[in-house]
């Protein structure tokens, strides 16, 4: 993209610019069908789902996981 175009996006309003943001993900989502999981994203997704089917995935609560975040 061209740098003035850039730059043109940017000064418009936050509302503006975020719905250009939603129509440029509905378009990338259009295109889902067409779009290849690399290898090996696929034998890593295999691996977990596995996991999940053995019982041996370990999940944990949302509000777990920002604790650690914040390092609480």
């Amino acid at each position: 993209m061209e740098n003035s175009k850039l730059q043109e996006i940017l000064k418009l309003s936050r509302d503006e610019r975020l719905e250009i943001v939603k129509s440029i993900w509905d378009s990338i989502a259009e295109e889902q069908d067409n779009m290849e999981i690399p290898k090996d994203q696929l034998v890593e997704l295999k691996k977990r789902l596995e996991k999940i089917k053995n019982g041996k995935a370990k999940f944990i609560q949302w509000e777990d996981v920002e604790k650690i975040f914040e390092g609480k």
